[in-house]
């Protein structure tokens, strides 16, 4: 079962052979409370919805995934025990944070710890993994942490502390988490710990007997009403500045989509009395709205022609076809057809002209896909077929332009001026035979007389 979540989540995230991640088409279609809602397919990279993706904002427990993924990039062995040092777990002591309530002393693996901070979202276990990997120095695994981060390529990102309790200077935003998550999905035992619904954590030193602990992503819980059984992970956070949030994945037939909702507010809006968590709520129907409205669909094919540019030097063609590099797929509404679609040439990366001889396939310029007057994504543009130079006109256009460049026009003058001197150099030589022969004839003829 765990190989096959794996697997999962390891093909979706792959980068598809089509091109660059798409502009966010979809914000008006879906009405969400969260202040900041980013969602991308994790098939081909499209941005579904793009509320506030760059906002810097606290993370609250979406920070244990950086702290999780450090330590298992760090890691030999995670069957390594570690004591709870008192230093740790005496920090925590009146800030009634979430906690799996292990005691000084209390002897666990990092496994087991990993599972604690990630599933229950056990702010001490967080701290005592830093506590460990940065050898008795949080302040020094944070700053190990935020160069590995910036490393993975988050510009705007800075982590004071590895459980995402609210602190000053601890920020991020929900496009750099993007970045972080896609890279965590590409580990096997993050996954795997992440897909869990429940924990239990064998007895041990301080504990009688096993403990059972449920994940706080109430979108992989079947017993919450959050429950969305195409839902997978990841994490969970709730703080006064971070509002709360919610980072998951979810598969529905053959498609994969990363959501990242955070600043989302606690209120009544099911009518029940009770606060409800806009973040699940506003996955969930960012969710079902996608798998119900887009389809993926080739937008972009070889066989369009999408704009011609003039061609130099051939005197079998004076233009060549230019179109799409490869075929091209975007999540689109389902019923939207291929005349929805239209393909803009970006003017200004197309060449006046273009050079004979020219091959089938050259990157030429390139276009904007639209749909609906907005951008889906930009595309690469080739020659449409194999255009020869005939070399009468390319010994032409190389003597022209030998006359238009400086070096050339001195190599002219240089030329004009060696043939002047050749043509006076031959005219006095001719003038001085041709006296030399009136001399040998005159003196001929003295001869015979």
């Amino acid at each position: 079962m765990r190989k096959a979540i794996f697997f999962l989540f390891s093909f979706v995230i792959l980068a598809s052979s089509f091109s660059l991640t798409t502009n966010a088409t979809y914000n008006s279609q879906l009405e969400v409370k969260s202040n900041i809602l980013y969602m991308s397919s994790l098939d081909n990279g499209t941005v579904i919805f793009d509320k506030n993706a760059d906002l810097k904002t606290a993370p609250a427990s979406l920070t244990k995934i950086v702290t999780g993924m450090y330590v298992l990039e760090n890691c030999n062995d995670l069957t390594q025990v570690i004591s709870a040092p008192t230093e740790v777990i005496r920090s925590f002591d009146g800030k009634n944070s979430s906690n799996a309530k292990i005691v000084v002393g209390e002897q666990l693996t990092i496994d087991e710890l990993l599972h604690l901070m990630l599933i229950k979202s056990a702010n001490e276990a967080s701290s005592i993994l830093a506590y460990h990997f940065g050898d008795g120095d949080i302040d020094a695994f944070m700053d190990n942490v935020n160069d590995y981060m910036k490393k993975l390529g988050c510009k705007n990102t800075n982590f004071v502390n590895p459980h995402g309790l609210d602190e000053d200077n601890h920020y991020t935003t929900a496009r750099d988490l993007s970045i972080i998550v896609k890279h965590a999905l590409k580990n096997e035992k993050f996954v795997e710990i992440t897909s869990s619904n429940t924990y239990y954590l064998p007895a041990n030193n301080k504990r009688a007997e096993q403990t059972r602990f449920y994940s706080t992503n109430w979108l992989i819980s079947p017993s919450t009403s959050y429950y969305y059984e195409f839902a997978k992970g990841i994490k969970t956070g709730t703080t006064e500045l971070a509002g709360t949030c919610l980072i998951s994945t979810a598969s529905k037939n053959g498609y994969s989509y990363l959501c990242i909702a955070m600043q989302g507010p606690s209120e009544d809006v099911t009518g029940d009395g009770r606060k409800d968590n806009l973040a699940f709520i506003d996955s969930k129907r960012a969710y079902e709205w996608t798998f119900k409205n887009l389809k993926l669909k080739v937008v972009a094919s070889p066989s369009d022609v999408v704009t011609e540019a003039k061609v130099n030097l051939s005197s079998k063609v004076d233009h060549v076809r230019l179109v799409p590099k490869e075929e091209v797929a975007d999540l689109i509404p389902i019923k939207v057809d291929s005349t929805g679609i239209l393909i803009e040439p970006i003017k200004e990366t197309i060449p006046e002209s273009i050079n004979a001889p020219i091959k089938k396939g050259d990157v030429i310029g390139k276009a904007k896909v639209m749909y609906a007057g907005k951008e889906l994504r930009t595309i690469e543009l080739v020659a449409g077929e194999n255009v020869d130079r005939n070399i009468f006109l390319f010994i032409g256009y190389l003597i022209k332009n030998a006359f238009k460049s400086t070096i050339g026009k001195i190599v002219s003058v240089v030329a004009i001026l060696a043939l002047i001197f050749y043509i006076v150099l031959s005219t006095l030589y001719s003038k001085k035979q041709k006296k030399k022969r009136i001399y040998i004839v005159d003196n001929y003829r003295d001869l015979k007389k």
